[in-house]
Order: structure tokens, then sequence, then C-alpha cells
């Protein structure tokens, strides 16, 4: 699969306005579990606004010189988020949300993030779907999913308050990190001997074990006083880590 610079700009200009959007759409909830991000955001509302609008619409005409359908399915995250987020409702009933069903919201997440990882690039360069992009798909899934549940857990008090039903604050901080972690031992062991025997990609292999050991131990440790920061590097930059230890392994001629 050939991959242009297009398409991964393409990605990030979609994945800054998702987020964004998102942001913009949870004052209750970042009133309690993210204060200060949440003063920032409503400080610089506009701007974000118009950088979303721009990014959006910019990511739609590259999509869109290239191919209709690719231009199509960009706009799938957008409904995604509107209806996760947003939510809808009517002159009889509150707002409702996806987001407050439980587990609906990190499986919404999952899915169109590996969609958009996988699917998209699929779709951009004419590619057939083959096993191997199912089985990738299948794993930035599942990483997804525990990253999701993960960052649900300093959440907790306010999802309780909005009403929006996770792992952490139905079952406690304790049991969802367990649950976790059993999830990542058994990825780990599955992809890694599907990649060994079926990819016979060593590259793949180790980033799978890497991905795991640093999952499993941010996971292990999450109780510390270290939480938040220890969420926000693992989660936001695992797979930098896990790229620069291949890189060095690579240059060294380890893989």
């Amino acid at each position: 699969m050939n991959v242009s610079l297009k398409y991964l700009v393409i990605l990030f200009l979609i994945t800054f306005s998702v987020y964004s959007i998102n942001r913009l759409s949870d004052p209750q909830e970042d009133q309690i579990n993210r204060p200060e991000a949440l003063s920032f955001t409503q400080r610089n509302k506009k701007i974000f606004l118009f950088f979303i609008i721009v990014s959006y619409c910019v990511a739609f005409l590259l999509a869109f010189l290239d191919d209709i359908w690719t231009a199509l399915f960009v706009i799938f995250p957008l409904g995604v988020v509107l209806l996760y987020g947003i939510g809808v409702s009517s002159e009889n009933t509150q707002r409702m949300r996806v987001k407050q069903i439980f587990l609906v919201k990190n499986l919404i997440v999952s899915f169109t993030w590996a969609t958009m990882v996988i699917m998209l690039p699929i779709l951009y360069s004419k590619d057939d779907l083959t096993t191997v992009a199912g089985i990738l798909y299948s794993y930035i899934f599942i990483q997804i999913f525990i990253d999701c549940v993960a960052t649900d857990i300093k959440d907790i008090v306010g999802d309780k308050k909005a009403q929006i039903k996770t792992i952490p604050s139905l079952y406690g901080e304790k049991k969802t990190l367990i649950l976790l972690q059993v999830i990542t031992l058994a990825s780990v062991v599955f992809f890694g001997i599907v990649s060994y025997f079926y990819f016979s990609n060593m590259i793949f292999l180790t980033y799978t074990i890497l991905s795991g050991v640093i999952t499993i131990l941010y996971l292990k440790y999450y109780q510390t006083t270290l939480k938040n920061t220890i969420v926000d590097v693992v989660v936001d930059g695992r797979n930098i880590i896990c790229g620069l230890v291949l890189v060095g392994l690579l240059y060294l001629g380890f893989l």
C-alpha cells in the first residue's frame, strides 16, 4: 500500500477537528475532570471553531480532488463525533448522547479510529482489503479500546455526574485495571503468534511486544501519584516510544 503525504495530512486534519469538537462538546465533564483544559477551550472557543471548520474543509477538499468516495468517507468521523458527543434531543426529551450508553462510547471511538487508520488508506490508494489489513484493524481497535477505557479512569467523577456509563464508573478503578491488563496480555500473545507465524515479520512482532509491555507497566503503576502524567504520556506517546525504539533497533541491525 502506497500512502502519500496528502493522506497523512487528511488524517491529521480530521483527527484535530474531531478531538477539538469533542472538547467543545464536553463542558460538564471537563468542569470536573479537566478544569484547566475547559478554561482554555472556553477562552479560545471562537479560534477553535475557526480552525475546526477550516481543517475539515481542507481535508474534505483534498480527498474530493482525489476521489468522491474518499471524500464521502472523510465525512464519516464528523457524523460520529456529532452523534457521540453532541447527541440528539427533542422538545419532550433531554439530550441523549451515544457516549452515555454503556460500552458504546469505547466501541465507537475504537471502531472510528481503526477504520480511519486502516480503511481510509485502502480506499485512498485503491488497494484491496487483505487479511493483513484485517489483522492490523483488529490490533488497532483493541489498542484504542484499552487506551480509551484507561483514560475513563481519570474521569470517573465527572462521568458519574454526567450520567455517562463507563467500565470504571460502574466497576471501579481496581477491577478495570485488572481487566485491561488481561486484555493487553491476551492481545500480545495472540498478535505476537500471528505476526511470527503468519506475517513472519519481526518488526510487527517487536512492536507488539514493546507496546504490550509498556501498556502493562503503566496499568500496573497507574494508581501512583503520577496517575495523570503517566496516562497522558503513555497513552498519547506510546506509539512514538515504540517507534523510536524500533528505529534504533533497525539502525543497529537487530531487525
